[in-house]
Order: structure tokens, then C-alpha cells, then sequence
């Protein structure tokens, strides 16, 4: 066996011997290429990654502000019911207030009606 093991590695070696001599610094240089390119591959991996992961973040943020936007939109509603509520009150206020120079006036034509009275 051992044998057998050695001669598959000769005839391995004799392989690679034969291959650096017909291609040489052809299959070198295309080697380094391949290491390149793996290199830049992986790293492009990583951005796409990093990139995947803001735009999940942004997505997020996305429907955060939309309901926020949403609770915003309620509470304006609210606030503008409250603000007619409130007119309609300070309208019916006024209708039913009293005219000061109607009261003034008021009291004179019964001080008059008082000063004219023979009884008092």
C-alpha cells in the first residue's frame, strides 16, 4: 500500500511539474487573479450584507414614523373638535351676555321710575 501511496504522489508531483512548465507564469498570474477576485467577491458579500441590514433599519424607522404620523393625525382631529366645541361655546357666551350699557341704562329708568314714585 504504502507503495502504491508513493507512486500516486510522484506521479502528482510529476503533474504539477508538467503544468508549471506549459502554462509558467500564465497559470500563476491567473491564479492571483482568482485570489483577487474571491477577495473583492467576499467583500462585496459584506456590503450587500451591511446594505440589507440599513435598509431593514430604514424600513423599520419607515413604519415607526407612519404611526407616529398616524397618532399625530388622531390627536390633530381631536384638537380641532375641541377647538369648535369650544367657539361654539364662546358664541353662545356672547349671545347671552348682557349688554353693560343696557344694564346701566337699566338702572337709571329704575332710579327715575324710584324718584318719581310718591310713595317712597
Amino acid at each position: 500500500m504504502n507503495k502504491k501511496t508513493n507512486g500516486t504522489q510522484q506521479s502528482l508531483g510529476g503533474l504539477k511539474e508538467i503544468r508549471e512548465i506549459i502554462f509558467g507564469e500564465a497559470l500563476s498570474t491567473i491564479q492571483k487573479q482568482v485570489d483577487v477576485l474571491k477577495a473583492e467577491n467576499k467583500e462585496l458579500k459584506q456590503n450587500v450584507k451591511r446594505h440589507e441590514n440599513e435598509i431593514k433599519k430604514s424600513a423599520n424607522l419607515i413604519v415607526e414614523l407612519n404611526e407616529g404620523l398616524k397618532s399625530c393625525n388622531s390627536n390633530h382631529l381631536k384638537l380641532e373638535k375641541i377647538v369648535k366645541s369650544i367657539e361654539a361655546d364662546l358664541k353662545a357666551l356672547n349671545l347671552a351676555k348682557i349688554d353693560k350699557n343696557q344694564i346701566g341704562q337699566a338702572f337709571i329708568e329704575w332710579g327715575m321710575k324710584v324718584k318719581e314714585d310718591p310713595t317712597t
